[in-house]
């Protein structure tokens, strides 16, 4: 058995999510753990110790494993297009060279056809659809359609269907009333006020694109759908970020915001901005994590998630099944650029001109491995089996480098403050925070386990 255990002042944070258990111990309590480990029981005045040690003997949950057996997808992810109408000044996410395909209409509902077969053969309700881009919703009539389409082929197997979406958008007003009423879910980029959008996010042409936002945000937040926004955070906007929390959370009534810090790329080096600092990210992420949870709203980071434990931290090595315009299949949708630029391949299959999903099980069982027990700098790490390492391919691909990143500081630092923060331990977590940078973390090894 492997106990994680993080240096808090003089005292130590024992913490092990597949027990479900964390603990805040003095630098005596756990000296005498780290002494006679799990071999006999251990006593103090309260009783306390002896407690956890029972604790600590319970096995918990086994470890995430990776996946086996029939290629089982949960969700049908369709690349629409990797077109935007959007000109943000720290993407590259499309090539602006090249006009932007739209998936055929065939392919999508060959691909919905396929999906709905496995969710009637598996017994379940749900036929759970994700549009991704460039924008899904540039080619507004082909959504509708594919919609419809999707709509109706659920009725038929007697299937539930579940829209969702990232969006930066940017529609018009009738078309936002059109998504609120039939998604299901929708995730909006949007970085700020008008001063902070319009700087960092610009319509293509045009600038403004804060009005247009500020209006369908509105209109998302009335609905009934899960309405989520994600923001960028970028160094020369981390210092207002408390401030934006509180203006979204008021202004649009979002279930969750996400807040991301911006990655190092071509157009962002090419810029008067970078990636914030780690540290200050955490700390100010905090403090906007309980002034967000004053108003109902929450607050979250992609890598921070204490209410799941993973080996994978997105639909990469979890059967993801996503399409890009040509009907080829893959459980990823970054560009194919930045996969090779790791020596990765992710495609798995492809659609055939007649409607035939073909799977390629060798490709597929190499997908599969891409888990945190195969990233040697998550091994001892105490965050591992929440953010299992991050994007595989952005973050931790195969032969990366085993020194944390400014994302592993950043998201060690957040994790032990929530972790705080859930024992109800303010003052600790708060004092935590003046200086939140984890050092000297270690895991205790107990063989007999």
């Amino acid at each position: 058995m492997n106990l994680p255990y993080i240096p808090i002042g003089e005292d130590y944070l024992i913490y092990s999510p597949l027990q479900g258990l964390a603990a805040l111990v003095n630098g005596e309590a756990f000296h005498c753990l780290r002494k006679r480990g799990l071999s006999a029981g251990l006593k103090n005045r309260d009783g306390s110790l002896e407690q956890l040690h029972k604790r600590l003997k319970d096995p918990g949950e086994p470890e995430p494993s990776p996946r086996s057996g029939p290629f089982e997808p949960h969700f049908l992810g369709l690349i629409t297009t990797r077109g935007c109408n959007m000109s943000c000044s720290y993407c590259d996410f499309h090539d602006p060279e090249k006009d932007p395909e739209i998936m055929g209409i065939s392919i999508a509902l060959q691909a919905l056809g396929w999906m709905a077969d496995q969710e009637v053969r598996r017994g379940t309700r749900f036929l759970n659809i994700h549009f991704f881009g460039g924008e899904p919703f540039l080619s507004i009539d082909w959504m509708k359609q594919v919609v419809e389409e999707a709509g109706g082929l659920a009725r038929k197997r007697g299937l539930q269907v579940r829209f969702v979406a990232c969006t930066n958008g940017v529609m018009n007003e009738e078309d936002a009333l059109w998504v609120r009423d039939h998604f299901d879910s929708i995730v909006l980029s949007m970085d700020g006020p008008a001063e902070v959008q319009n700087k960092y996010r610009p319509l293509k042409g045009k600038g403004d694109s804060f009005s247009t936002l500020n209006r369908n945000a509105k209109i998302f937040g009335e609905g009934r759908l899960d309405f989520v926004i994600r923001i960028c955070v970028l160094d020369q906007t981390l210092s207002r970020l408390e401030d934006t929390v509180q203006f979204f959370s008021r202004e649009y009534g979002p279930s969750a915001i996400v807040l991301e810090s911006l990655r190092d790329s071509d157009a962002v080096s090419k810029g008067s901005f970078g990636p914030p600092n780690p540290w200050e990210f955490a700390r100010r992420f905090a403090h906007a994590s309980i002034m967000a949870e004053s108003l109902g709203v929450k607050l979250v980071h992609s890598t921070c998630r204490l209410d799941k434990t993973q080996s994978s931290f997105c639909p990469v090595a979890n059967d993801g099944f996503i399409i890009d315009p040509q009907g080829r299949i893959s459980s990823c949708y970054q560009l194919e650029g930045e996969w090779l630029r790791q020596g990765l391949s992710l495609y798995f299959g492809r659609i055939s001109p007649q409607g035939k999903v073909h799977i390629d099980e060798e490709a597929l069982a190499r997908i599969r491995s891409l888990v945190v027990q195969n990233k040697p700098r998550c091994r001892s790490c105490f965050c591992k089996w929440h953010c299992a390492g991050g994007c595989h391919i952005l973050h931790t691909p195969p032969g990366g480098s085993e020194e944390y990143s400014d994302l592993c500081h950043q998201t060690r630092s957040i994790t032990v403050w929530k972790i705080l923060h859930s024992l109800d331990l303010e003052v600790v977590a708060e004092r935590f925070l003046e200086h939140p940078r984890v050092e000297g973390d270690g895991v205790l090894e107990f063989p007999e386990i």
